[in-house]
């Protein structure tokens, strides 16, 4: 699936309101090599564009956010 997959998350969604609405996944933005999650910046900044920053690819980031968000978690 793209990363039109549906979940409660999407590439838009800004990191920081993720990390708010669904604190489990601090931890697993800082596995992914995101550690300035408290950073202004983060606050405005949404997963696609931390995804570029990142060099991570945006649809599989959603994916397994979605997908730890929901319970059916997977791993990058």
């Amino acid at each position: 699936m793209d990363e039109m997959e549906w979940g409660p998350v999407s590439g838009d969604d800004l990191v920081g309101e993720v990390i708010t609405l669904y604190p489990e996944t601090e931890e697993w933005f800082l596995s992914l090599g995101m550690h300035c999650l408290t950073c202004p910046s983060a606050q405005l900044e949404s997963i696609r564009e931390a995804c570029f920053v990142h060099r991570l690819n945006t649809a599989r980031v959603v994916r397994a956010l979605n997908r730890l968000i929901t319970g059916e978690e997977e791993t990058l």
